[in-house]
């Protein structure tokens, strides 16, 4: 259903995480923003979202939809899972279905992985998506609802690399900044969808092609995502050129020693990401206390996109959520993919983070999930229940209403989406959060 009059709704409560929570309240909505945001005056309203908790629509900071339809992940290890041999059955598989498959097929299986992962995610309050796509990503399946920030994947280690795959990520800008400027001729169009830039990771990333992507995230003021700190294979490739991350390179000819330095550490790309208009720093799983102190220093430009259940897949530690927040990082959420997390139900992932990061304010969680990474990826205008914002929100419901606690739902599991409103655009929420059920076109 879309909605382009001013309408307005009725809510039980109020969360947006800047602000203590608000009881019996009603929202006004012209075309996609909130115009006012008060306690309701028991006046008619458009539409009575009931005994209710309201929220921001949260802001997905990190995935891979391609892998969508995975029933579970992938390779079926008991956890923790070695990084490098997940890595070493993930390239063995996606090289196998290419000498197997045809082109078109592989498409095929991207587009159904792509257009099921956005349902999911619509289902669980994501009004918006940090999506890392491969060079020729079904760009027609990401018209939203949820809204995405493509982030082009660069792999490149190789110096004959550099050229072809900066001039392919300017086409990549090129074509985001065309299909925005469809969307605002043709209102009834599609959504479009917002540009960024992924250099994958250090081993994967000649130096000067992080350089180039950075410089570009800067001339089109577009976000840039890398994957850093995921794993101590990671970190000893870097220091010593060995290590099982290596090997498992070797195995598939894409390592070249010559190509990076020894001694590299993450605070050396970090300070390289710090040139970037925005940047995030994908996993930072290793990242030590000096570092956090770098991101803290640059938290205007750099946040870390936490990934809790694909961490908790590939490390045996507990991640140092509380003491990054203290040290001043922004870190915000993420559910990576379903080749690592068995789903990509954002309330569950916020639930599990709940769960195991008590010493985490609430409020602070929930920030997280919304307006922090907004603003990582340079939209502004969202994440807060606050007029003149985009209207992006969620209507949250339990079995038997709220009760005391309007934090309830961060805890129940039995409670869910109920209703969405995500750029002025209201939708009820049918079915629950499984591969099949509703997602408007």
């Amino acid at each position: 259903m879309s909605d382009t009059r001013t309408w307005t709704a009725r809510a039980g409560w109020l969360l947006d995480g800047n602000a203590p929570p608000r009881r019996n309240m009603r929202i006004v909505v012209a075309d996609s923003r909130l115009v006012a945001v008060e306690p309701d005056d028991g006046g008619p309203t458009d539409r009575d979202l009931g005994d209710c908790v309201v929220v921001p629509g949260f802001v997905n900071a990190h995935t891979h939809l391609e892998f969508g339809t995975l029933a579970t992940p992938t390779p079926p290890f008991v956890d923790p899972v070695p990084f490098s041999e997940w890595l070493r059955e993930l390239i063995a598989t996606r090289r196998a279905a290419a000498r197997e498959r045809s082109a078109e097929s592989l498409r095929d299986e991207r587009r159904a992985g792509v257009t099921a992962g956005l349902a999911e995610l619509f289902r669980s309050g994501v009004a918006t998506v940090g999506e890392i796509a491969r060079p020729d990503w079904p760009d027609e399946t990401l018209d939203g609802p949820p809204e995405s920030i493509v982030f082009l994947e660069l792999l490149g280690l190789a110096r004959s690399r550099i050229e072809p795959l900066l001039s392919l990520a300017k086409t990549h800008l090129d074509r985001a900044a065309a299909s925005r400027d469809a969307s605002r001729v043709d209102a009834a169009s599609s959504v479009g969808w917002h540009a960024g830039l992924s250099p994958h990771a250090p081993y994967t990333v000649h130096p000067d092609l992080l350089a180039g992507a950075c410089q570009l995230s800067c001339a089109h003021r577009v976000p840039l995502a890398m994957h850093l700190a995921e794993s101590w294979d990671e970190l000893e490739l870097l220091r010593s050129h060995s290590g099982a991350l290596v090997e498992t390179l070797r195995e598939f000819d894409a390592w070249d020693s010559a190509a990076l330095p020894r001694g590299l550490t993450p605070g050396d790309y970090l300070q390289r990401l710090a040139t970037a208009w925005r940047a995030l720093v994908v996993h930072g799983n290793f990242l030590a206390p000096p570092d956090w102190a770098r991101l803290a220093e640059w938290r205007d430009r750099l946040s870390v996109a936490y990934c809790p259940r694909t961490h908790a897949r590939f490390v045996p530690t507990r991640y140092p959520l509380a003491e990054m927040l203290a040290a001043g990082v922004r870190v915000v959420l993420g559910t990576d993919s379903r080749a690592t997390n068995p789903d990509l139900d954002f309330l569950s992932e916020l639930r599990w983070v709940a769960s195991r990061h008590p010493d985490v304010d609430r409020a602070a969680l929930l920030r997280m999930a919304t307006c922090d990474a907004a603003e990582t990826m340079g939209l502004d205008d969202r994440g807060e229940l606050t007029a003149g914002r985009r209207a992006d929100f969620v209507a949250l419901r339990g079995p038997s209403g709220i009760g005391g606690d309007p934090w309830e739902w961060l805890e129940d599991a039995s409670w869910s989406v109920s209703a969405s409103c995500f750029g002025g655009k209201f939708s009820p929420v049918i079915g629950k959060n499984t591969l099949s059920g509703h997602r408007p076109g």
